[in-house]
């Protein structure tokens, strides 16, 4: 086969050709890793959000908490004026009776 001055030569087409397809591939191969670089960012952004919202969820619950413990406290405190007796190391059985429980350290 003659060469003319504008033919590529059998070898220096599929050399072209390979250049071409590796070329393309390395084109998928980049832009499959930038999708998964966003996507690994933006779990990274969830995630950050996820724990905001926790926290602030969190610090709500904490201060539901302690408005249930005042409540607990005011309700005591009206409970041992009613009872004129304080309520600590006691229980209440089922029959709503208050008992006093012995102190474990006067235990033999």
């Amino acid at each position: 086969m003659k060469k003319t001055k504008n033919q590529l030569t059998p070898v220096e087409y599929w050399e072209w050709r390979t250049t071409i397809a590796e070329w393309n591939k390395g084109k998928e191969e980049l832009k499959n890793r930038l999708l998964l670089q966003t996507s690994m960012e933006k779990d990274i952004e969830i995630a950050r959000l996820k724990t905001a919202l926790f926290k602030h969820d969190t610090e709500n619950f904490k201060a539901e908490v302690g408005l249930l413990e005042k409540e607990y406290k005011s309700f005591k405190v009206k409970l041992e004026e009613r009872l004129e007796a304080s309520l600590d190391g006691c229980v209440i059985n089922n029959n709503f009776e208050v008992i006093k429980l012995e102190d474990s350290n006067n235990k033999k």
